[in-house]
């Protein structure tokens, strides 16, 4: 994330789009409440939108940065 060597991905933001998706879909079936795993999902979400997905998952580091946390 320090290096931003995010070209040669060990593991992609869209291998994490899709496994949060799969935790907050099978959380909310059974009614479970996931605030954690909701703002990841959507950083990684927002990750892809702005063509990230094929980089690896550190690369969320560029979106927190244009919007950093309180």
């Amino acid at each position: 994330m320090i290096e931003e060597a995010f070209d040669q991905p060990r593991s992609a933001i869209d291998i994490f789009v899709k496994d949060m998706g799969l935790v907050t879909a099978a959380a909310a079936e059974v009614g479970a409440w996931t605030p954690i795993a909701s703002t990841v999902g959507a950083l990684f979400r927002t990750s892809h939108e702005r063509g990230l997905g094929r980089k690896d998952d550190s690369a969320i580091i560029t979106v927190l940065r244009e919007h950093p946390l309180p």
